[in-house]
């Protein structure tokens, strides 16, 4: 979890520097507009906005959280500013939609910071607040400058692109940001943290999955439960990382073994407990010798894992390891159970283990 919270935070620092460049060149724009308009109190203010957001670069580097509030109180002051002084018609106001969705969005960056409990709800109520009152205000105040029409609806044409443009920038990334966080979260739950391949409960969901499209015909599947022998000696003999190295290089085989079986059935392959493993294989079968020949092939296919895995020595900090690896080979049919065919499967690898294990028995 904290490498996902890592991953958010810089993700809007990144953010963060393109917002400042925006409101940077907002303000620049800002300072050139006033200033044409004679509108003398909003052109100094804008001179220090600028000033603000170059020194913003430094706040994100090192004082992002200082950013996140300085930030919206600036927007919050130069809005009211802008109103007062050119009117309500001039579409500065609007500048409170935008400032509630940023600020949401870095509640869900810093998330567990205290602070940010409080701050998004704070400048919400502000941001509502401060809208409805200049409302108000600007039935019974008239504006300290007063502007021709034109200018004013051209003031509100270009402040209401940038609030789209502003609330656009800031969704987009929140939804990227959201989305890479989902991503990292099912790799942690769909995949084994040693062995990289699906966790038992990713691979039920995908037995439900085989088993559905099954009983609507025309697609099967196989399951072996592969057991590594002599496991528990080995983590007592060698140490638990000579069984962590033992888990890992079988795993790894078996994920190569079934890359290079290009043109066989579609296997997945999953850690179903401590030593233990689950290989599926679905196949597509419309007749009964097709459905041989495909089960045939699979039971081939295993046979082939088996006999390479086992071919290889397992040599750790100088110590060749007793590697072994029993398998229990069941097919499905259509009208049984995942139950009954794991039934199957794991009576099949007891039967390996009898026979004196390190066998894949059919």
């Amino acid at each position: 979890m904290a490498t996902v919270n890592f991953d958010k935070r810089k993700e809007f620092s990144l953010v963060a520097f393109i917002l400042n460049t925006g409101l940077l060149v907002t303000h620049i724009m800002l300072v050139l507009l006033f200033r044409s308009l004679h509108v003398r109190p909003m052109f100094y203010f804008n001179i220090a906005s600028v000033v603000f957001y170059a020194l913003s670069y430094l706040f994100i580097l090192h004082f992002i959280q200082l950013y996140i509030i300085a930030m919206p109180l600036e927007i919050i002051l130069h809005l009211m500013a802008a109103t007062v002084c050119v009117g309500w018609d001039a579409g500065f106001s609007i500048y409170c939609f935008g400032l509630i969705s940023v600020i949401y969005y870095t509640k869900y960056i810093y998330i567990r910071k205290k602070l940010m409990r409080y701050i998004p709800f704070l400048v919400t109520i502000t941001a509502i607040f401060l809208f409805l009152a200049l409302r108000i205000y600007s039935y019974v105040v008239p504006p300290f400058y007063r502007q021709e029409e034109a200018v004013l609806h051209r003031c509100f044409l270009a402040n209401s692109a940038l609030i789209f443009v502003f609330i656009f920038f800031s969704l987009h990334n929140y939804t990227k940001v959201v989305i890479k966080s989902e991503d990292k979260l099912h790799q942690i739950a769909d995949y084994d943290e040693l062995t990289q391949v699906y966790t038992r409960r990713r691979m039920h969901e995908i037995l439900a999955d085989y088993q559905a499209n099954a009983e609507k015909g025309g697609v099967n599947f196989c399951i072996t439960i592969v057991d590594v022998d002599n496991f528990k000696r080995i983590n007592d003999t060698f140490g638990h990382d000579a069984g962590d190295y033992v888990l890992k290089t079988i795993c790894k085989k078996m994920v190569d073994g079934v890359k290079e079986e290009k043109s066989g059935p579609a296997t997945d392959i999953a850690r179903w407990g401590g030593d233990e493993f689950l290989i599926v294989q679905k196949y597509e079968a419309k007749t009964p010798v097709q459905e041989s020949a495909a089960i045939d092939e699979c039971k081939h296919i295993i046979q082939h894992l088996h006999d390479s895995i086992m071919s290889s020595r397992y040599l750790y900090n100088e110590s060749i390891l007793p590697v072994g690896m029993t398998c229990g080979f069941a097919a499905h049919n259509k009208g049984s159970t995942i139950t009954e065919t794991f039934k199957n499967a794991d009576e099949k690898l007891y039967k390996g283990k009898l026979m004196g294990k390190n066998v894949v028995m059919f």
